[in-house]
């Protein structure tokens, strides 16, 4: 495959895929696409569970289990909100088959309150 550097150069470059990802070449429309194993789901191991995260103190984290049917030990998750986190980091991770935990930690310098909130989850499936 021919590929421009940065620099404005052509060169010759050869492609290859690792493990549990696929190259395809299109050489009628120069096209080529790279597609990995995991993939969202989109079914059963998405929805939203609703959260009471009052009081996070500064250093410290709190966590919240709820249970979404489809999840599956080592399923990549996601957990994301539509409210300011004030500085806050949010993680989840799958406990328990049908079970998660999110966590919200606070590394700020002060205690941080953003009550009762509805986390959406994307269930990304086994890497």
């Amino acid at each position: 495959m021919i590929l421009t550097n940065f620099e404005g150069y052509t060169e010759l470059y050869s492609l290859e895929s690792g493990p549990r990802i696929s190259l395809t070449m299109d050489p009628d429309n120069n096209r080529v696409t790279i597609t990995a194993a995991v993939q969202e789901s989109g079914g059963p191991g998405t929805g939203t569970g609703i959260v009471d995260f009052v009081k996070v103190d500064n250093g410290k984290q709190k966590a919240v289990t709820f249970n979404i049917d489809g999840v599956e030990m080592n399923n990549i998750i996601l957990a994301s909100v539509d409210v300011d986190l004030q500085e806050l980091i949010i993680s989840a991770y799958t406990k328990a088959p049908d079970g998660l935990e999110v966590v919200l930690f606070n590394g700020g310098k002060d205690p941080k309150d953003i009550g009762i909130i509805e986390v959406a989850i994307a269930n990304f499936g086994k890497p």
